[in-house]
C-alpha cells in the first residue's frame, strides 16, 4: 500500500486500482472458522480500503478493487472460479475507475457518453 500513498501524495486526482489473482487451491479456513477463508478475509479487507470517492481522497485507499479466484488443480481454460460472478466484477472495477476519472477529468470522457 506504500506505492498507493506515495503515487496519491504526487497526484491526489490518480485513480487507483487494484487486481488480485489467488488461487484457492493454496486457501485454507481462517483460524476456526469453518466458513470464512483467507481469501475471504483478504477481500472483505480489501473492499474496506475501496472507498475513495470525490471528496473522501485519503492516500492509501483505492477507487476500485478486482479479486479473481483461479483453481490451479483444474485444467487451463477453467482454472477461473465462478467465471460469470468474476466477469460481473470485473465490469463492476472497470466502470468504477473510469467513472471516478471521468469526475476529476471531464475531458477524458468520449463524445456522446453520460
Amino acid at each position: 500500500m506504500g506505492e498507493v500513498a506515495n503515487a496519491q501524495q504526487l497526484s491526489p486526482e490518480l485513480v487507483i486500482g487494484y487486481v488480485v489473482v489467488m488461487d484457492e487451491k493454496l486457501d485454507k479456513f481462517r483460524g476456526r472458522s469453518e466458513t470464512e477463508t483467507w481469501i475471504d478475509y483478504f477481500e472483505a479487507c480489501l473492499a474496506r480500503i475501496t472507498i475513495r470517492q470525490a471528496p473522501l481522497w485519503n492516500q492509501g485507499l483505492l477507487e476500485g478493487s478486482w479479486l479473481i479466484r483461479i483453481d490451479t488443480r483444474k485444467p487451463p481454460g477453467q482454472r477461473i472460479v465462478n467465471p460469470i460472478e468474476t466477469e460481473q466484477k470485473g465490469i463492476h472495477f472497470f466502470r468504477a475507475l473510469l467513472s471516478e476519472l471521468y469526475l476529476r477529468e471531464p475531458t477524458l470522457r468520449p463524445l456522446g457518453e453520460p
